[in-house]
C-alpha cells in the first residue's frame, strides 16, 4: 500500500493551458467513479441496537479497508483489544467523536460537493491517459490526522477528510501543523491531494537517493498531476501560493545557478536537500521569499521540456523512465530568464 500523508471546467480539444499542450477533450467519457463515505456509515453504526455488532456491519461493508486501513493503521492501539467491541469503543472517545462530528459538518452526505465533481473530472483525464487501469474506489474517513491520503493496488483510494478542515481548525496545533502546512488543509486541495496519493501510488519511490533523483521523481510527478487536474487552481495542484508561484516564475535562472553552483544536484544528505524537495517555509541558501520544495517546480519544468522532445512517450512511458540523469540530459533544460 502506497501512502501518502503528508473550478470546474470543460476544455475543448483546442484550448491549452498557459505552458503546456492541449487539454484533451474528456466530456465524452464516462467514469463510475465510487466515493463511499465510511465516516458516515461508521456514524450510523452507533445507532444499532446493542445485540448488532458494529463492527461486523462494517467490516461487510468495507472488507478490504476495515481491517487492512482502519483497524491496523487508524484506530488507536487501545481500542483494538475486543473486536466486537471496537466500534462501541470509539464512540466513547470524545475527541474522536469531536473530530467526527467535525467531519460531518464539514462535509455532509447527500449532496454532492465541489472536490467531489473535482476528482469525478480528474478521472475523466486518467481514463483518457491510462486507460488500461481500473478507476478505484474513493473511501473518505476520519484518520485523527494520521494518514492524509492512500492508496492501496489499483482498487482502492482513501482520503482523510479530516485534513481538510480549514486554516486555524482547532485540533490543528501549530507546534505540530505548521501554518504553511495549514495553508493547504482545505476542500480546495482535497482532489489535488487525492490525485497525487493515486499518481504516487503508481509511480513508486524515487530511482535513488540523489536530489537529482528526488526532484525529478517529484517533477514527474506535479508534470502529471497539472495533465490530470487542468480543472483545479494552479495553487492547489501544484501546493505553492499565488506569490510563491510568481517568484518561482521569476527566478527559475538564479535557482538553478544556485543548485550547480552548491553542488547539490548529486547531494545525497538528506537534510541538506530536504527543504528543496520536501515541505518547508524556505530554503537554505536562498532569498527568503525562496519556497521550500523549490526544487520540484524547477523539476517539472525540466520533465516538461523533456517530454516536448518526446513526443512519442505517454505519462506512462515517463513513469516508467526511472533514469533521472537521462531525463535531464536528454530534456537539454534551459531555464527562463
Amino acid at each position: 500500500m502506497h501512502r501518502n500523508c503528508f473550478w470546474f471546467l470543460l476544455l475543448s480539444l483546442t484550448a491549452c493551458t498557459p505552458d503546456g499542450p492541449p487539454v484533451p477533450d474528456v466530456s465524452g467519457l464516462e467514469v463510475d467513479l465510487k466515493i463511499r463515505r465510511f465516516e458516515q456509515d461508521l456514524a450510523n453504526t452507533f445507532s444499532l441496537d446493542s445485540t448488532q455488532n458494529g463492527a461486523q456491519v462494517l467490516r461487510e461493508a468495507y472488507p478490504i479497508f476495515y481491517d487492512s486501513v482502519w483497524v491496523e493503521l487508524l484506530l488507536p492501539g487501545r481500542l483494538r483489544s475486543q473486536d466486537s467491541a471496537m466500534v462501541v469503543a470509539w464512540n466513547k472517545e470524545p475527541a474522536l467523536h469531536k473530530l467526527l462530528d467535525s467531519v460531518q459538518l464539514a462535509f455532509p452526505a447527500g449532496e454532492q460537493q465541489q472536490w467531489e465533481k473535482d476528482l469525478i473530472q480528474s478521472f475523466k483525464y486518467v481514463k483518457h491517459y491510462f486507460p488500461e487501469v481500473a478507476i478505484p474506489v474513493v473511501i473518505t474517513y476520519p484518520s485523527e490526522l494520521t494518514l492524509g491520503a492512500f492508496t492501496y493496488g489499483d482498487s482502492l483510494l482513501g482520503i482523510g477528510l479530516d485534513f481538510y478542515l480549514g486554516d486555524g481548525f482547532s485540533a490543528y496545533d501549530p507546534a505540530i501543523i505548521p501554518r504553511y502546512i495549514q495553508r493547504s488543509m482545505n476542500a480546495d486541495h482535497i482532489a489535488s491531494r487525492a490525485i497525487e496519493a493515486w499518481v504516487s501510488g503508481q509511480m513508486g519511490e524515487a530511482s535513488g537517493d540523489r536530489m537529482l533523483d528526488r526532484m525529478i521523481s517529484n517533477g514527474k510527478l506535479l508534470y502529471i498531476k497539472e495533465r490530470l487536474l487542468p480543472h483545479v487552481a494552479d495553487t492547489a495542484v501544484l501546493g505553492f501560493s499565488s506569490d510563491q508561484l510568481d517568484w518561482l516564475e521569476g527566478n527559475e535562472l538564479e535557482m538553478w545557478a544556485h543548485y550547480l553552483d552548491k553542488e547539490l544536484l548529486y547531494e545525497t544528505n538528506a537534510g541538506l536537500i530536504g527543504k528543496h524537495v520536501g515541505p518547508s517555509p524556505n530554503a537554505p541558501g536562498m532569498p527568503p521569499e525562496a519556497p521550500g520544495g523549490n526544487a520540484n517546480w524547477v523539476a517539472m519544468n525540466i520533465v516538461e521540456q523533456y517530454m516536448s522532445r518526446r513526443p512519442d512517450l505517454t505519462l506512462r512511458d515517463l513513469i516508467d523512465e526511472k533514469d533521472s540523469q537521462r531525463i535531464l540530459t536528454e530534456s537539454k533544460y534551459k531555464p527562463k530568464r
